[in-house]
């Protein structure tokens, strides 16, 4: 899978977390919920930065 599919895949699963997280009523399913984008973020930023550098080195 290309670094920006995944990419685009994150942020589709951020996005559906974000909406899951919305509709708990539960603060500490909703935690849960924000502990998951959190870790899915940093991911998503990870690979951005690796794209970036990737792109980078082809300029």
């Amino acid at each position: 899978m290309s670094i920006q599919r995944r990419i685009a895949d994150l942020r589709d699963e951020i996005e559906d977390l974000i909406e899951r997280q919305k509709a708990c009523r539960s603060f500490t399913e909703r935690m849960r919920y924000q502990n998951l984008i959190d870790e899915k973020g940093t991911e998503l930023e990870d690979l951005e930065s690796e794209l970036f550098e990737l792109s980078r080195q082809y300029v």
